[in-house]
């Protein structure tokens, strides 16, 4: 059995090594940079307070992953602590840095993102090159940057997406359900962020109705929907119980959950919607297309009860001419990926029906959560701590591009890289001088 095991393992080096020697290679090229980065930040004063940050709440997630008996945000992210708390703290123990420890937690989850999307793409296209491309453009946008450097939920919550859309892909490409596999996949991205259970159930339906249609089951799909959704629902219940005992010495229940979310929603939640729709239909399209991809140099503002000012992307358009340069380049590659996915013979329209479906429906929420109305100090609307949920969505639209062997589209894509990573990297480079 166990020489059997041996054979599959080196079976399977030997037809996947090039591809594991590249995720191998990402992940210790984007840990190096982001761990880097962040060692340098958590110099400056820039992780003494919450909401600075563009909303952050970074001194709190640190604590919250190094100290047993703090727990932060379990409304909206109930298995965030059960996840990353164990290497937390015995890395604190090891190194006696709750802050390294985290620094270190944050850009491991940023890494893995990285090399997780180079699987993606590698599934997609099963192009090495291309797949490598697209995932060191992906791994420099400001979203993934930021958050792999600063440690917050967004980290974890865009791995949790990508291992979910990899099983989507695996899924639709072997005609196979893996419900159990499903489970699991719900079970992390619910568990790190709830709103994110939308995403889950609409690849899911979508794969299920694919898989119905083709007489690949022949089960009934409510009844398999069903069974995802309370498998989810009472087995994150479940680890949420497990993780407070431990922690906060308390039970909670499922109804709990969702009136804490529900509280949350209407404390994060405004209607400026329907007093402004203009400016908040433009300030979503800048965070869901362009300042989590490519981003401006952050205004900043004095907050009350704060020792140091916030910074935002909200009400700034400071880009440098490098910085609009790369905005232009991405949005006409972002719009080409777009119109490429579009086209017939497009074997994989399931997979952009539901990255099509899944920002409509965040755009709708976030017209109301994230809109402070009347905290003017947090520039009114702060979208940026949520790019986490959506970033990868919208980034891809440029799948399509992986199946290209054009000269010219390997160079457009690696031009694309070098333009992100200059840019952020500068204003990287700014929230290290401002909070000096």
């Amino acid at each position: 059995m166990a020489e059997r095991g041996l054979i599959n393992v080196k079976q399977y080096w030997v037809q996947n090594k090039k591809s594991i020697l590249i995720f191998s290679i990402l992940f210790v090229l984007f840990f190096s940079l982001y761990f880097s980065l962040g060692l340098l930040l958590s110099k400056t004063k820039a992780f003494n307070e919450n909401d600075t940050l563009f909303q952050s709440d970074c001194p709190l997630v640190i604590r919250t992953i190094s100290r047993p008996l703090v727990a932060h945000r379990t409304d909206i992210h109930p298995l965030y602590k059960f996840i990353m708390y164990p290497s937390a703290c015995l890395l604190r123990n090891v190194i006696h840095s709750e802050v390294v420890a985290a620094l270190i937690s944050s850009s491991f989850c940023g890494a893995l993102g990285v090399a997780l999307a180079y699987v993606f793409f590698w599934l997609f296209s099963k192009n090495y090159l291309n797949a490598t491309l697209l995932s060191l453009i992906f791994g420099l946008s400001m979203s993934k940057l930021f958050f792999s450097i600063v440690p917050d939920f967004p980290s974890l919550i865009m791995c949790s997406l990508l291992i979910m859309y990899i099983l989507f892909l695996l899924s639709l490409s072997k005609r196979r359900l893996f419900f159990i596999a499903w489970i699991l996949a719900g079970i992390f991205s619910f568990g790190v962020a709830i709103v994110n259970i939308t995403q889950a159930l609409i690849f899911f339906i979508v794969l299920l109705v694919i898989l119905s249609r083709e007489k690949r089951i022949t089960f009934s799909c409510p009844l398999e929907i069903a069974g995802l959704i309370i498998s989810i629902f009472f087995l994150t219940a479940f680890l949420a119980n497990i993780q407070n005992l431990l922690t906060l010495h308390h039970r909670i229940r499922l109804s709990s959950v969702l009136a804490l979310f529900f509280d949350s929603f209407h404390r994060y939640a405004g209607l400026l919607v329907f007093h402004k729709p203009l400016l908040v239909i433009t300030t979503l399209v800048k965070h869901f297309f362009m300042v989590n991809f490519v981003a401006p140099i952050p205004d900043s503002f004095v907050m009350s009860h704060h020792s140091f000012p916030g910074v935002t992307f909200t009400t700034s358009w400071k880009y440098s001419i490098i910085g609009w340069i790369g905005l232009l380049f991405w949005l006409i590659v972002l719009i080409g990926g777009i119109v490429r996915s579009l086209f017939p013979r497009q074997k994989f329209h399931p997979l952009f029906f539901c990255a099509s479906l899944c920002p409509i429906l965040y755009m709708i929420f976030h017209s109301f959560y994230g809109v402070v109305q009347g905290v003017p100090e947090r520039g009114g609307i702060e979208y940026f701590e949520y790019t986490g949920n959506f970033t990868f969505l919208v980034f891809m639209f440029l799948s399509p591009y992986s199946l290209s062997r054009k000269p010219l589209v390997r160079l457009s894509l690696l031009s694309l890289a070098v333009l992100f990573g200059y840019n952020n990297l500068m204003v990287v480079k700014y929230l290290l001088d401002f909070y000096q």
